[in-house]
């Protein structure tokens, strides 16, 4: 059966810098459960995989009554494990599908997240890839360099990505706020694809810049190959390291007494 739009999500157990991670706890959940109820909320995604090299969490991500499939331990990156997937689903869906690769250590990715990136790959036909962008509000941020910084066309292409400051301007502030409205902006890290546009991609040899970067993206930019972004408002709280699990904990916590506020008063501005 064809279906348009596919969330699927890598999640790897081996990581060398958090092993077994997306089986790690944050507030009596899994890091992938909260993951895969958080994507489950876009209603623009019909089915949602998660793509493992490991049968805990294959098995673990079935009793929570999602989809699992087992890929390669051999896969280099995380979307060569979604390509294979979407390989294996060559019967059930035609090249035109979209695939999203969603992170699987993103335990509070916003549904505006998600839809953006289908939104910039369907409103740009020429499009190789869609993905989202979100305002840097802070300098320590700018200069932080796993933060990938982009820099767009008037089209809303992106021209380059980055993990220094881009676009340069000198005597760039260290630290403090950002003025509103400042050209700087940080790219989140989803991808959404024409299945056969995700094909081919993990089908090219890595690029130059793409190796200097070490960004991935940089690959279609290399090529000539067009990258749509849409800019959506983002917390951007991902898991890398287990010292993030207490950070993600604590934004949840905050997010939870926000989320009383408004209900208990009805005055209160969102945001």
């Amino acid at each position: 059966m064809n279906r348009s739009v596919i969330a699927i999500i890598p999640a790897r157990f081996g990581s060398s810098r958090f092993p077994g991670k997306p089986l790690a706890i944050i507030n009596g959940q899994t890091l992938i459960q909260r993951t895969l109820i958080s994507t489950s909320k876009s209603p623009l995604v019909e089915r949602i995989i998660v793509a493992t090299d490991d049968e805990r969490i294959a098995v673990h991500v079935g009793a929570l009554g999602f989809e699992a499939i087992i890929t390669s331990p051999y896969c280099r990156s995380g979307t060569d494990r979604v390509a294979e997937v979407a390989s294996l689903l060559s019967d059930e869906i035609d090249d035109n599908a979209i695939i999203v690769n969603i992170q699987g250590d993103w335990p509070c990715i916003e549904e505006a997240v998600i839809e953006g990136a289908i939104v910039a790959l369907r409103r740009d036909r020429e499009a190789f890839i869609g993905t989202v962008a979100t305002p840097i509000r802070r300098y320590d941020e700018l200069h932080r360099p796993s933060s990938v910084k982009c820099v767009l066309d008037q089209r809303g292409r992106a021209l380059y990505f980055s993990r220094s400051p881009i676009p340069y301007a000198a005597d760039l502030p260290l630290e403090g706020e950002i003025p509103s409205g400042s050209p700087y902006l940080k790219h989140i890290g989803i991808y959404a694809y024409r299945r056969e546009a995700l094909l081919d991609f993990t089908a090219r040899a890595r690029a130059p810049l793409e190796l200097l970067e070490d960004l991935e993206q940089l690959r279609a930019l290399e090529s000539g190959l067009p990258i749509n972004v849409t800019l959506a408002a983002s917390m951007a709280l991902s898991v890398d390291t287990p010292d993030d699990i207490n950070k993600v904990e604590c934004a949840l916590c905050s997010l939870n007494i926000s989320s009383l506020q408004e209900a208990s008063s009805p005055h209160l501005a969102r945001v």
